[in-house]
């Protein structure tokens, strides 16, 4: 991402992907969107609540551009990270949540094919 001034960026360790989402590039109510994958994960904490034990979750999707042509390759190749139980590290922006969704968004500050071109530590 050649333009960005990153002052800090934030680093995730994706353990368990639930969900993998190719979206090609397209225009929705006007507005340009790029190619991505999103991903999505879920963080459950077991805290202690007046009637025992409660959940807490906190469920997470990280928006990885790509160029259309690679959609197929990045889907492919996090599919195989998935099925091998490697942990993904994504550089991000902090989680933001829009509107009332119940999730928080990240964007990755690397490409797919940046991300593909990385080594993968087996878990």
């Amino acid at each position: 991402m050649a333009n960005n001034k990153l002052g800090f960026e934030v680093s995730y360790t994706v353990n368990i992907i639930t969900s993998i989402k190719p979206t090609p590039s397209g225009k929705v109510d006007g507005n340009n969107y790029p190619a991505s994958v999103k991903l999505r994960s879920s963080m459950i904490l077991i805290e202690e609540g007046d009637f025992g034990q409660v959940e807490k979750e906190t469920n997470i999707e990280f928006s990885i551009p790509c160029e259309d042509e690679r959609l197929r390759d990045l889907n492919t190749w996090l599919r195989v990270q998935q099925k091998d139980n490697n942990p993904l590290i994504i550089n991000g922006t902090l989680p933001y949540s829009s509107g009332s969704k119940a999730i928080f968004t990240v964007k990755s500050l690397l490409t797919g094919e940046e991300m593909m071109s990385t080594k993968i530590k087996k878990a």
